[in-house]
Order: structure tokens, then C-alpha cells, then sequence
């Protein structure tokens, strides 16, 4: 079987999707399946057309058997109609942010009603739709106004070999100041909505009763400087450590050597950008680490409250604050909580997930 996974997120770049891609490449290829992969990274006209026609010549003269797509749009549309030109059937993957996007600039309105009119057909002709998390099919569900039996919930996978319980690189955490520290982790783009500013609020109280605590972000985004700003501004320089990106060696020892991961992402109203799941906490558990995360979008799906870790209210410091407290001040119960996460993780080892989604594209 040859089959086509096409994407706009793929290594080098950085986040969820593009690690979701690549590990799907990697799996379907162990189980002698023929992968090939497609990845678009500018959003322009040209690069549209260039990509329709690198997909028709794959889907003709590759004989490709199936189109598997990251998302609706563009990847979606563009396999929709390469679809309706060669006959090859193609399955979107839905991540959860790409079905609330609203987009913006000049022509909004006229954007909006090309795109709502051409999402229905394109899932009408979808020969499977995937959904990485219950939320995700729930918005799914609403698009493609049907029933949780058409759409396939299949949570995201963990690459095990890779991430598993062992002792960090001292190099790497001496790079990063935190060699011989007590610290907590958060991992993922410096944007508005991972919340990670809503930590910083709370961490001079931590730091009244754990004085050595330290805060690590593991990541970068466009909010980056004005995080620094605050953290600057409240005196927090010896307490809050950001990284910027890093690389998986080093996120590797990051997750092996922290106290606990923490991801307490909010829904941005005005953006439509949700959590479909949250996959750095399946990378945190198989590494043997408890998480704290917040009841929005998948990331309840991702942790068992109370066994891998605690869910929180979106936005409540309180609650944060003191689940955090918890984690720190009762060993035994963070102890029995990696333990838990780590058996969680291997539930959901990537030689799994793969096997699913096959079964879904060639039913």
C-alpha cells in the first residue's frame, strides 16, 4: 500500500502536529507500508497551486493508494479535489484549532463563506474522519452534523523508545542553570493562550514556603519578550527559566529530571485556538512524570485526574496554586503518580495509535 500523508506541520518545525506527522510517517513505514510525505509551509497562492500539482503527480504516476490529511484546510481541500480528479480517497486527521479558525484581513466575510461552503463537501467526501481527542470529534460533529459513529476517536501516541524514565544529562541541565534544581516544567509555544503567565502570577507564593523552586518553559513564541517583561518586573529572574527551543535530547533530560509538568492552556475566545489534546503530557508520563492540567479541550482526556496527575478550572490560580503545592509537599503521592503516568504512556505507544489509524483507512 502507498500512501501520501500530507501536512503544513512537519520536522523542523516545531510543535503537536508536527510531531504527531512525523511519528505516524515513522510507524506506518515499520509496518512496510510505503509513505511518502507532502508538507506545505507557506500559505500562498503559488504555493497552493504547486503543492495540488506535487499531489496530482504523486496520486497518477506514484500510484498512491490513499491520501492521508493534517487537517481540513489547506490540506484537506487540496486532497478533496485531487480526490475528485484521480478517484484516490483521502482521510482527514482533525486536531481541533484548524475547525474553529476565523480568518482575518481584507475580504473576511468572503473568505469565511468560500471556506464554510467548501468545508462541508470536503468532509462529505472524506473516506475517513480521524479525530485525536472526544473534543475534537465533538467539533466535528458539529460541522459535519452526523453522529460519533462516522468519526474515528483515536487519542495521540508517544514514541516510548525514545522517552522513558533515566537520568538526564548533566550537561544539558547545567546549560540550562537547573543542574541540582528543584524545578516544574512547562513545554510549548510562548503564546497568550498556554497560560504559562498565569504560573508566574502564583510563583512568589510557591516560593515563600520553597524558596529554591524554579520555574522552566520549555519553548518560544511571540509572546516570549513580554513574558521576560513580567517575570523581570515581579523579580523573578532567579526563579523563571526560559529555554527557548530546544531540541528532543534536551527536552528528553528536561522531562527525565523536573518535578512534574504543568499545562495550564485557557481557550482564546477571539482566535478560536483550542488544545486537542496535549501531547507533551504523554511525552512528560512515559518520562515518569505526574500533570497538571486544565479542563479545556483534550486535555482531560490526557490525564486521569487524581491517578497521572490533577485537572484544574481554566484560568483559576487558585486551584493551580494548590494542586502545585500538593505535588510538591506529598512525595509519596508524586511518586505513585509517575508511576501511574508512565504505564498511562505505554498505553498509548505509537506502534498502537499506527496500527488504528490503519485499520481506519483501509476499512
Amino acid at each position: 500500500m502507498r500512501i501520501l500523508l500530507f501536512t503544513t506541520d512537519y520536522p523542523p518545525m516545531k510543535g503537536g502536529i508536527s510531531v504527531y506527522c512525523f511519528e505516524l510517517f515513522r510507524h506506518l513505514q515499520k509496518k512496510g507500508i510505503k509513505v511518502s510525505v507532502r508538507s506545505i509551509r507557506s500559505i500562498s497562492l503559488l504555493k497552493y497551486i504547486y503543492s495540488f500539482i506535487a499531489v496530482l503527480w504523486k496520486c497518477i504516476f506514484c500510484k498512491t493508494d490513499h491520501i492521508i490529511t493534517a487537517g481540513w484546510y489547506p490540506c484537506g481541500a487540496i486532497g478533496w479535489i485531487n480526490s475528485r480528479i484521480t478517484g484516490v480517497p483521502f482521510s482527514i486527521i482533525s486536531f481541533g484549532s484548524e475547525l474553529n479558525y476565523q480568518p482575518g484581513g481584507m475580504f473576511r466575510m468572503v473568505k469565511l463563506w468560500l471556506r464554510n461552503g467548501f468545508k462541508k463537501h470536503i468532509f462529505k467526501d472524506a473516506h475517513a474522519h480521524i479525530a485525536i481527542s472526544r473534543y475534537t470529534s465533538g467539533l466535528l460533529e458539529k460541522i459535519i452534523q452526523t453522529d460519533h459513529s462516522e468519526i474515528k476517536t483515536i487519542l495521540p501516541g508517544v514514541n516510548t523508545q525514545f522517552f522513558y524514565p533515566g537520568k538526564p544529562d548533566q550537561n544539558i541541565l547545567m546549560k540550562y542553570g537547573l543542574k541540582n534544581k528543584n524545578f516544574f516544567l512547562s513545554v510549548g509555544r510562548i503564546v497568550p493562550n498556554k497560560g504559562f503567565q498565569k504560573v508566574i502570577e502564583i510563583l512568589p507564593e510557591l516560593i515563600k514556603t520553597h524558596p529554591d523552586l524554579i520555574y522552566c518553559i520549555a519553548g518560544d513564541g511571540s509572546v516570549r519578550n513580554a513574558l521576560q517583561s513580567m517575570v523581570t518586573n515581579a523579580g523573578l529572574e532567579e526563579s523563571v527559566i526560559i529555554t527557548g527551543n530546544i531540541s528532543d535530547n534536551e527536552l528528553l533530560s528536561l522531562y527525565r529530571a523536573c518535578e512534574f509538568i504543568v499545562v495550564p492552556s485557557y481557550h482564546d475566545l477571539q482566535k478560536g485556538i483550542v488544545e486537542g489534546f496535549g501531547l507533551v503530557i504523554l511525552e512528560a508520563n512515559a518520562c515518569g512524570s505526574a500533570a497538571i492540567g486544565s479542563k479545556f479541550g483534550g486535555i482531560p482526556e490526557a490525564i486521569l485526574d487524581g491517578s497521572t496527575g490533577f485537572l484544574i478550572e481554566p484560568e483559576s490560580t487558585s486551584e493551580l496554586r494548590d494542586k502545585i503545592l500538593k505535588l510538591l509537599e506529598d512525595v509519596n503521592l508524586r511518586t505513585n503518580m509517575k508511576t501511574r503516568a508512565q504505564k498511562w504512556a505505554l498505553e498509548h505507544d505509537w506502534s498502537i495509535v499506527a496500527d488504528k489509524i490503519l485499520e481506519v483507512i483501509t476499512n
